[in-house]
């Protein structure tokens, strides 16, 4: 008898995408963003904010995204800004999603006692942190003067 080898072709492995991912290549954005809302997971939320910034690069995803909310749906999107605008890992999403938030939703600004709130309290994260970064500029400039005068003994010794 002779040896015979027999090639089985395997089939693609099938990948299976998140309920966001899904809706993001969809291009369901705000269903995607609603989705990553759902898992609680604040790295998920700002993953798909960040894909909803680049998309497209003129924001009309991330427009789309959060337009036609109500106070209780922007709940958690303004909890999230609260948490992570004045993380220096996550500004570089986390504001940009502000500044969307307060251009769609300027015009509520007093009507909702929610979304005042939340305002309010982004508000003070960004106040505190703004402060923080000026002391932390004002010790830079006391400091450097002190590292130059060492940097110069050292060097002429």
């Amino acid at each position: 008898l002779e040896d015979t080898t027999v090639a089985v072709a395997s089939k693609p492995r099938k990948i299976n995408l998140k309920p966001f991912d899904k809706s993001l290549k969809k291009f369901r954005y705000r269903e995607a963003l609603d989705e990553s809302l759902s898992t609680r997971d604040p790295g998920v939320v700002l993953a798909v904010l960040e894909q909803l910034c680049a998309h497209g690069g003129d924001g009309h995803a991330l427009q789309a995204a959060l337009s036609q909310r109500n106070a209780s749906r922007l709940e958690p999107i303004m909890k999230v800004l609260c948490k992570y605008v004045a993380d220096p890992r996550t500004m570089k999403v986390s504001v940009p999603i502000a500044h969307a938030v307060f251009d769609l939703y300027s015009q509520v600004v007093g009507i909702s006692q929610e979304f005042d709130t939340k305002v309010l309290q982004l508000y003070e994260r960004v106040n505190a942190e703004v402060k923080a970064q000026d002391e932390l500029i004002k010790l830079q400039g006391m400091l450097e003067p002190l590292l130059h005068a060492q940097y110069n003994s050292s060097s002429s010794t």
